[in-house]
């Protein structure tokens, strides 16, 4: 029988903390991408989704984990278990956006970034980066976390154009 990694089992739960929000009415997810990387055995997870209240922010939550978690993982190697995680957020976003995000997420670091272009309008997206590793045993932080992502959503101050 599979044994699920760490990294499965904090994929399903993410994913199912969104489904549920989903289902609620409180959130509209626009795409999903569940990579496996063969050159790299790396492995990627990425829901997209934005707040129903406010459609001109989405956000991203990726989870991953390389080839070192997951042969630490398998050949028992390794005490923690678990991947990385990254939230994002773009669209309509400006400097008193990224100053909110940054009093939203606390001590974690907020990355901004603006990508100009001479074809596309200006792309605005914000970064937030989490210190440590996720593990299993926090697993049921994690419907904490996305929940706090669509307050973030619902609470940012969003353009009326």
């Amino acid at each position: 029988m599979f044994d699920p990694t760490a990294f499965d089992n904090l994929k399903v739960v993410l994913e199912g903390a969104v489904y549920d929000l989903e289902l609620n009415g409180d959130l509209k997810i626009v795409n999903r991408k569940d990579l496996v990387d063969l050159a790299s055995l790396s492995r990627t997870y990425s829901i997209y989704f934005h707040s129903c209240l406010h459609m001109d922010v989405h956000a991203k939550m990726e989870l991953s984990a390389g080839l070192e978690e997951l042969s630490g993982e398998l050949l028992l190697k390794k005490k923690e278990r678990g991947a990385s995680i990254q939230i994002s957020y773009e669209g309509k976003l400006t400097k008193t956006h990224y100053e909110y995000l940054l009093a939203s997420w606390g001590a974690r670091e907020v990355e901004w970034l603006e990508v100009y272009s001479n074809r596309k309008p200006l792309v605005c997206k914000a970064i937030v980066h989490f210190d440590r590793f996720i593990t299993e045993e926090m697993i049921d932080e994690l419907p904490a976390l996305v929940r706090h992502l669509l307050q973030t959503l619902d609470e940012i101050p969003h353009s009326s154009s």
